[in-house]
């Protein structure tokens, strides 16, 4: 038994230095690992990576083009070198094939290298752009071309390029203060290069030589936000988690002010704070009751002074509006927008008994627009000024504003010695009214004045079914062009415009409305009432 147990204990003791041998007789077939990239055994044969090329690279000065990479030589002195100065190499020495060449160094980086056959090799080349990182390719020097001479004229060599590593940063969490220290770096453990896949809209991700440059936007909310950035290469994807602290000093209940996520206002003090963020987005949550923020004012609301933005009341109402400024040009909840792009839709103002009383360029929504849109809206009360007076909008000055599918009911009253204008959608201008109502009653008081049922611009498929009195002209629809405008010729008894004319029984008709689209825009209670707006349901 003993002499048994002995030779077990011999055979185990020799396959122990067996493996011992072996380890130590395969040296270059260890594995290295470098800047946290992918293993290689230089010793192993590996597959050659996808995209890989193979082509003759001849020495001299001619630069050979490279997919996915700058052009490339192979100079007078058997170098590799870059076209342009910024090109970098490194020889990542003896191995079996591309496949081998699996990590990226970050350091001995020279502008040539020499060429060696059964070496890998790795190429950076850095733009200096200061928001384009660095782009790099790998290379396998198979063999010599030998001339007819006997000298050695250019190389085999296998290349692929983009060369990526999986994207990886020295973090994968960042947070951001409310309103300080809203822009960080991120930096790559390995030198590589990815692209955003998908971030969330309050921050803007712009690439930097060695990582990326993260800003978000001030939190001015009682809210705390969270997201993440994704980055990918052809390597693979990676999220960074970014998480901001609440404002300390909130100015609405909640989001980032971008389209997709608005400002939410909730109290008259949040409306009140749109002021000074004029380029932003907008929501109001709730009905919003002004009564009690304006009481201690004797002159009423501020107009909101040059809005760019996007401000969407949702279909509530904000009422105790009231504005008290005879002397000021531009009154509304509004005082001027501008742009294109601005738009303010489905707001519903209830004026407080006072009103709203301004010098030149009054309405309900807004005093003045140079451009934009207005959509959705619908002012109740008494509006009255000296010029440019409107239900919704005072002058709408720019060719390209727009007001639709927006009503209004109440008075509007311009007095002026000097040409009075008033509508009931817009005072006076060259825009667009389109799918536009108003039942108000719209006056001037003195002479040379232009009363309009509808306002000022080119007018479509609106009706009025109030009642125009002036000194001047009386246009039951607009002095501008219009198609398809109906008025109320119980109540308006003019020699012009016959062919717009309906008696109060006709307007409650679907079929007096000619071109009128009753299926998307507009409904109408058979024989009942006048047409109204969907959107205003």
């Amino acid at each position: 038994m003993i002499k048994i147990f002995s030779k077990h204990i011999l055979l185990l003791n020799l396959v122990i230095c067996a493996s011992f041998l072996f380890s130590c007789t395969n040296g270059d077939n260890s594995d290295i690992e470098d800047n946290g990239g992918t293993i290689i055994a230089p010793g192993k044969e590996l597959p050659d990576p996808t995209g890989t090329v193979v082509f003759n690279l001849m020495q001299g000065d001619e630069d050979t083009e490279i997919k996915g990479f700058v052009p490339i030589r192979i100079n007078n002195a058997y170098n590799f070198e870059g076209k342009y100065s910024s090109t970098y190499f490194v020889s990542l020495g003896k191995m079996k094939g591309l496949g081998n060449v699996t990590y990226v160094p970050q350091e001995s980086w020279n502008s040539t290298v020499a060429v060696t056959p059964g070496e890998g090799y790795v190429a950076r080349y850095s733009p200096g752009y200061l928001d384009v990182g660095s782009i790099y390719a790998r290379f396998y020097v198979v063999s010599e071309i030998v001339g007819t001479s006997s000298g050695v004229i250019g190389y085999k060599v296998k290349c692929q390029a983009p060369f990526e590593l999986a994207p990886k940063f020295t973090t994968n969490s960042i947070e951001f203060d409310a309103d300080e220290n809203l822009t960080k770096n991120i930096e790559f453990v390995n030198p590589t290069s990815a692209s955003v896949k998908s971030s969330p809209d309050w921050c803007t991700v712009v690439p930097t030589e060695n990582g990326f440059r993260i800003t978000v936007l001030e939190n001015i909310t009682d809210s705390e936000y969270s997201g993440s950035i994704v980055f990918e290469n052809s390597a693979g994807t990676v999220n960074i988690e970014i998480k901001q602290k609440k404002s300390a000093n909130p100015k609405f209940a909640n989001g980032r002010g971008t389209e997709k996520s608005p400002w939410i206002i909730c109290t008259p003090a949040q409306l009140n704070e749109v002021r000074n963020y004029a380029t932003g987005y907008f929501e109001v949550a709730n009905d919003i009751d002004l009564t009690p923020y304006l009481q201690a004012d004797g002159t009423g609301w501020k107009p909101i002074e040059e809005f760019k933005g996007h401000f969407d009341g949702k279909k509530h109402v904000i009422k105790g509006l009231w504005m008290s400024l005879s002397s000021i040009d531009c009154i509304g909840l509004f005082a001027k927008m501008d742009g294109k792009k601005t738009k303010i839709s489905n707001v519903r103002v209830m004026l407080d008994s006072r009103g709203i009383c301004g010098n030149g360029n009054v309405g309900g929504i807004c005093g003045y627009a140079n451009m934009g849109t207005i959509e959705g809206c619908r002012v109740e009360g008494e509006i009255k000024g000296s010029n440019c007076v409107g239900g919704i909008l005072g002058d709408c000055a720019g060719s390209s504003t727009v007001i639709s599918q927006s009503s209004s009911t109440g008075s509007v009253v311009a007095s002026s010695s000097y040409y009075p204008q008033a509508g009931g959608i817009s005072g006076c201008g060259n825009g667009t009214n389109e799918n536009c109502y108003s039942d108000s009653d719209v006056r001037t008081i003195g002479s040379n004045g232009y009363v309009m049922g509808i306002g000022g611009g080119t007018t479509s498929r609106c009706y009025f079914a109030g009642t125009i009195k002036g000194e001047g002209s009386l246009y039951p629809i607009t002095y501008s062009s219009c198609f398809a405008c109906y008025y109320n010729s119980d109540k308006i008894n003019v020699s012009s415009a016959k062919e717009m004319a309906l008696t109060t029984s006709q307007m409650k008709k679907r079929a007096s409305y000619q071109d009128w689209d009753f299926d998307k825009v507009w409904k109408i209670d058979e024989g009942k009432s006048y047409p109204k707006l969907r959107v205003m349901e």
